[in-house]
């Protein structure tokens, strides 16, 4: 029975036991190993993130702009060339930063001599600044400022000395940022990156520009460089980190998104081609009636449209249902979309320039985030790059023999076109509060909308001087006149939109 016992332990079916979780038996950590706990979840790394954290190396942006920065120019370049939402994204945004006629300048000083000629010099090289560029202004200089920084990362002005009758020999050249390279026999130096010269402290001295080899049309990238002294230089971009030497396109992380919605209209596109070539087929209303045609030969003939008139033997038309594109694309798709003008504040209802789906106080809370983005910028531009050529127009009227001395104290003062808002009415009401209660000058009430203060007040005499001509009454002027009232229309429109919004 021995054997008989041994073989039926063989052939036996073995019992299932239950696994049990193997704990790793951790050792207690002394003093100094206490320190490597880590307090957040979200530095922790296992298997499940390594992917999603696998280029979050830590690094200077300068080290990841070495790397990034030339495909970053090169992807915001085409994206805008052929995606026209990224186009509108970036012309809108320019346009309402810059405005149709740029900014006004007004210097405040007790000289008004010297206020008056200084406005005057300013108009005179903003309206070419380039001798080289006639067809360029400084409105559209100003405006190929906000596209390089939108799509290359920074703008460079280089200053120059044109020749002007009765006016400061001063004014700007702009280059594109993909210039600025570093030469190839200046690689090893550690003072000189992004085709920048810097001082130990980080000050720049002098810029790199590269000379392009030219055919015609067409040009390459050359070995020569051009050297500009850094006072001659305007490098401007919006700094993000301390340290950092050159700027990325404010573009560059709406490049993901804009290719997964192009990738996604592609899918949908070709699914909704073929729904609509399938959307008549032949059904096998007979099978037993159903005759196998056998061809001639191996040859496949293609038929054009309305050759098949009648269904063969056994066969029957059938209408399918071409319903592409579906009904979630098109709400995920504005969902994406609004992601590529989160970087500017710039809301929906102006990317996709329609109102649909969108109330007026949506409309009025996103129209007030998109203006102080706008704002913000505009004051960039002006505190960094507008004030420093103005003082280098002043620079070129002290100079001159024409007896101007530099005041002690004086200030300049921008004033930039308001973007659309929303409704009209109510901030033309609120414009003309702010006059009446000595908030703000009609100048700059003026100069808000686009208009030369000057001008204004120039036409308005020639006005008053027909209608006395006429012996007709002036115009009305009511700013700063009628006092302010409350106004029950706007007070009973307001609690009508508040209802509405509650509802």
């Amino acid at each position: 029975m021995r054997w008989y016992r041994r073989i039926k332990r063989i052939f036996r079916k073995p019992k299932l036991r239950p696994i049990r979780p193997q704990f790793e038996k951790r050792e207690p950590l002394s003093n100094g190993q206490r320190f490597t706990i880590r307090r957040w979840d979200s530095a922790t790394n296992n298997t499940l993130n390594a992917n999603r954290w696998l280029y979050a190396d830590g690094q200077s942006i300068n080290t990841d702009l070495v790397q990034d920065l030339g495909n970053l120019q090169a992807r915001c370049a085409h994206e805008f060339a052929n995606n026209p939402i990224f186009e509108g994204i970036v012309n809108t945004f320019k346009n309402d930063v810059v405005g149709a006629d740029g900014p006004k300048l007004q210097v405040l000083s007790d000289d008004k001599r010297f206020n008056d000629e200084v406005e005057r010099q300013w108009k005179i090289v903003f309206a070419n600044p380039d001798s080289s560029r006639p067809s360029t202004g400084g409105v559209e200089s100003m405006k190929q400022w906000v596209h390089c920084l939108m799509t290359a990362g920074s703008f460079i002005n280089a200053f120059t000395e044109p020749r002007r009758d009765n006016a400061a020999w001063f004014g700007w050249k702009s280059y594109h940022p993909r210039r600025l390279q570093t030469p190839t026999n200046l690689a090893g130096d550690p003072n000189v990156a992004f085709g920048i010269r810097m001082a130990e402290d980080g000050t720049p001295i002098s810029y790199y520009l590269t000379k392009p080899v030219k055919i015609g049309g067409y040009e390459f990238a050359g070995v020569d460089y051009q050297e500009l002294s850094a006072f001659q230089v305007q490098h401007r971009f919006i700094e993000i980190e301390p340290e950092q030497i050159t700027g990325y396109p404010m573009m560059s992380s709406t490049l993901e998104t804009a290719a997964d919605i192009r990738e996604l209209d592609r899918a949908e596109i070709l699914a909704q081609k073929r729904a609509a070539q399938l959307s008549l087929g032949l059904h096998a209303s007979n099978p037993e009636a159903v005759i196998d045609p056998e061809p001639i030969d191996s040859s496949s003939f293609p038929l054009a449209d309305d050759d098949v008139n009648v269904a063969p033997l056994g066969w029957s038309w059938q209408q399918l249902d071409a319903n592409r594109p579906s009904s979630e694309h098109i709400a995920y798709r504005r969902e994406r979309i609004a992601e590529m003008g989160r970087p500017f504040g710039m809301p929906l209802l102006i990317i996709l320039l329609t109102v649909s789906d969108v109330n007026f106080s949506s409309a009025q809370f996103g129209g007030m985030l998109y203006a102080d983005t706008v704002k913000n910028l505009q004051s960039f531009l002006a505190r960094m790059t507008l004030n420093q050529m103005v003082e280098m127009i002043i620079q070129e009227i002290v100079l001159s023999d024409k007896g101007y001395i530099r005041p002690q104290n004086y200030e300049l003062s921008w004033t930039f076109n308001v973007p659309p808002n929303a409704n009209i009415e109510k901030f033309v009401r609120a414009i003309r509060m702010l006059i009446e209660d000595g908030v703000i000058s009609r100048s700059i009430a003026q100069a808000m909308f686009g208009l030369d203060p000057e001008k204004v007040d120039a036409s308005r005499a020639r006005d008053n001087e027909r209608s006395d001509e006429l012996g007709i009454s002036r115009p009305p002027v009511n700013a700063g006149v009628n006092l302010q009232e409350a106004n029950t229309e706007e007070t009973e429109e307001t609690e009508n939109e508040e209802a509405t919004v509650k509802s």
